[in-house]
């Protein structure tokens, strides 16, 4: 690591404030009642059909758990972005003002987006990128892990342990069976008595999961 060192200089300033001025003299246009208003800035033709293509292929990555609703909004992020390279572009170059966008602000936002913000916001939602039913699944699999028990029963669990996310008897039927295939229990249904109807829905559970981690 480099150690820390006071600075010696003072840093010029006249590139940014000269950078902000022209930001803050661009250009609104008259509307329909002679009001001065914000312009309207659209995408140049190779900038759209590459914002289209790049949408097309982003739709087909849709993500599933919670972070399908950042996800959805990201066409819109990508159209800010483009807008705000655009003008960061123009606010330090000697160019006049233009009303479009160009194909290398978008270009640079879907960089921005498929090289950073995307797999940052995989990591920070972590198990809540997953699809609910094995977020469900994992809930339970920690509470087994928790109260080792030697079976449990569906029915208990809805009634009287109420785990987060495990309220219904689908949802808890969802969680069990996917802790069958992996091996953590497995059936044991029974009907006490002669009489006909539906049999207690118990599971044994594996003994493994009461070892220590």
């Amino acid at each position: 690591p480099v150690p820390p060192k006071r600075p010696q200089s003072v840093t010029d300033d006249f590139g940014a404030e000269r950078a902000i001025r022209r930001l803050h003299e661009l250009s609104m246009l008259p509307n329909d009642s002679g009001e001065l208003s914000p312009v309207i800035i659209r995408l140049e033709d190779n900038a759209a059909d590459f914002f289209q293509n790049w949408r097309e292929e982003h739709i087909k990555g849709d993500p599933a758990g919670r972070l399908l609703g950042w996800w959805g909004k990201l066409p819109g992020v990508c159209l800010r972005l483009a807008l705000c390279f655009e003008y960061l572009k123009y606010s330090t170059s000697e160019k006049p003002e233009k009303f479009t966008v160009d194909r290398a602000s978008v270009e640079a936002a879907t960089v921005l987006l498929e090289a950073y913000l995307k797999p940052m916001a995989e990591r920070v939602y972590g198990d809540a990128a997953l699809p609910v039913e094995l977020i469900n699944a994992a809930t339970l699999a920690k509470w087994i892990r928790k109260a080792k028990p030697e079976q449990i029963n569906t029915r208990e669990l809805q009634r009287n342990i109420r785990l987060s996310g495990l309220k219904t008897a689908s949802e808890i039927a969802e969680a069990v069976t996917i802790l069958e295939e992996g091996g953590w229990v497995r059936s044991d249904f029974y009907r006490s008595g002669s009489t006909t109807g539906q049999g207690r829905k118990n599971y044994i559970v594996n003994p493994k999961t009461r070892l220590a981690c």
